[in-house]
């Protein structure tokens, strides 16, 4: 089993996104970055969640996360 389920990862994208880019204004409202994305063009979300998967190291194993199988 997997350290870390999709869900977790995908968490953690959203976090990094939020940290790097914080809030944006879309007609007087205030959305995190990473709801506006998802919203707006989802499938630059997903290829920026597996660009980040790819490039963001485990603090385990050293393996990316996509290629993370360390265990719990």
């Amino acid at each position: 089993m997997a350290k870390y389920e999709e869900y977790e990862l995908e968490e953690f994208y959203k976090e990094s996104l939020d940290e790097a880019w914080g809030t944006v204004m879309v007609a007087g409202y205030e959305y995190d970055t990473s709801r506006a994305l998802y919203e707006l063009d989802p499938i630059a979300y997903r290829v920026g969640f597996s660009d980040f998967l790819a490039t963001t190291e485990c603090n385990d194993c050293n393996n990316y996360l996509s290629d993370c199988e360390c265990e719990e």
